[in-house]
């Protein structure tokens, strides 16, 4: 079950109680079924971008190991126990990773992003339509971040100005924080708090063991 599908249950329940009274020719109908398609595009983006993000993501386990092997080996080289050259084989990793499997788990993960925001971003803007483009009972919706991003990161990087102003960046931070944690929000709900600053990983993908 993806994050969108209990979005997805609610949209076709609420178009179930209020577009009945649409005349056939209304256009609501098919901006309706579009939001649908959107949630369910969503959740399929997702499961592509969590493919894409596993795949240079290091298992918790390997790195563990390799952190604890290098600790050891260093301490042993401190006291003289080992040879530079000793050292060197010691510490160095048994698997290479693939450079070309890194390439493509980047390029999809840039891919995918860029397809969530402006599914993201369309599926605002129908409902935010005006007029006979309104959807009754639906409050306004608060979508900043995902504005945002794909104005200046996505759609139109050429026109930013060459520093962002500290709300943007605040609020880009917070986009990229609810996209991983479980993916847009909108009306009247707030995303969670912009994450901490956190070190560099090393970079892991599936690989080929050496020797």
């Amino acid at each position: 079950m993806g994050m969108f599908n209990d979005a997805g249950e609610r949209w076709k329940e609420y178009l179930s109680l209020v577009s009945g009274s649409w005349p056939n020719d209304d256009v609501r109908h098919n901006l309706g079924g579009e939001v649908r398609d959107r949630l369910r595009h969503l959740d399929l983006i997702m499961r592509h971008l969590r493919t894409a993000i596993d795949n240079v993501t290091p298992d918790p386990a390997e790195l563990q190991k390799v952190m604890e092997n290098f600790l050891v080996q260093r301490e042993r080289f401190a006291r003289g126990e080992l040879a530079r050259a000793e050292y060197i084989e010691r510490v160095a990793p048994t698997t290479i990773p693939d450079p070309q499997a890194l390439r493509d788990a980047y390029d999809d993960i840039s891919i995918y992003t860029e397809a969530f925001y402006f599914c993201a971003w369309r599926m605002v803007e129908v409902l935010r339509g005006a007029g006979p483009y309104s959807f009754p009972g639906v409050g306004k919706i608060r979508a900043s971040a995902i504005t945002i991003v794909r104005n200046h990161l996505i759609q139109h990087p050429e026109k930013v100005k060459a520093e962002l102003s500290p709300r943007s960046v605040h609020l880009i931070i917070r986009a990229g924080s609810a996209l991983q944690r479980r993916g847009v929000q909108g009306g009247h709900r707030k995303d969670g708090p912009a994450p901490g600053k956190q070190g560099p990983r090393p970079v892991f993908c599936r690989s080929r063991t050496t020797g």
